[in-house]
């Protein structure tokens, strides 16, 4: 009981200050209907992976569950229950992923369901002896911000989509690391009617990768709210080519 009040709490506080602050970007409508997935989501025995879930907005969850179509392919940033849900839906799924334990874990997992359309890779970052001379919100220099890639770089990781033609992919997600550079390398390589997908974008360092989406070329719209497995409120980002 006291659990249950507390996340009621925690909703109806983040409702007010998401209406303040990213009013155009929420809406208290689809939170609403939202609340008892997301409420079912943390229950401890469920997890992305599991569920087959992406781990981003319910709002794009659902646009995309609606979006994609079995001849579709998919590129991905981060792998996790977002490789099963387009894997279930599209024709080719390339997911890339940076962490050993958990790519092992994954690709396990990947080869038990034995889904044949993934080309699951791993990219571990690379020593960077000038990690500290560059700036994390520059999509040229390749690095991220969390704990575990301090003086690591993750160019290979990211230039892996420059492999494929341009306007390739239906949709290319974002949600691992570096991903101001990945949003570099990413754009060139959606197809025209196709998605870029970009988790999190309330953080401020990823303000000069989403620069690069030029309105007569993109179509941006960016949806704050409830998500899946967690508490805090985020924000993910769609952009259909347009031109």
């Amino acid at each position: 009981m006291i659990t249950s009040l507390k996340r009621i709490g925690f909703v109806l506080k983040e409702t007010y200050k998401a209406s303040i602050h990213y009013p155009e970007y929420f809406s208290c409508g689809e939170t609403l209907k939202d609340f008892r997935v997301w409420w079912k989501s943390l229950n401890p025995k469920n997890n992305s992976l599991l569920d087959a879930s992406p781990w981003i907005s319910f709002t794009v969850i659902k646009f995309l569950d609606k979006y994609l179509k079995s001849d579709m392919k998919v590129f991905e940033y981060g792998s996790g229950g977002s490789t099963l849900f387009f894997a279930k839906r599209v024709e080719k799924v390339v997911s890339i992923e940076h962490h050993k334990l958990w790519f092992e874990k994954v690709n396990q997992y990947l080869k038990e369901l034995k889904l044949a359309n993934i080309k699951y890779n791993l990219f571990e970052p690379e020593n960077d002896p000038d990690f500290h001379k560059k700036n994390i919100a520059d999509p040229g220099d390749y690095i991220s911000d969390d704990q575990d890639s301090v003086e690591k770089n993750y160019e290979k990781y990211v230039k892996s989509i420059d492999q494929f033609p341009d306007a390739y992919f239906d949709v290319v997600s974002i949600d691992g690391r570096a991903r101001p550079s990945c949003c570099k390398h990413a754009l060139p390589k959606i197809k025209k009617g196709g998605y870029l997908i970009f988790d999190n974008v309330e953080i401020p360092h990823y303000a000069n990768s989403l620069n690069l989406l030029k309105p007569d070329e993109w179509d941006v719209k960016r949806f704050f709210g409830l998500v899946p497995y967690i508490k805090p409120f985020s924000m993910t980002l769609t952009a259909k080519k347009i031109n």
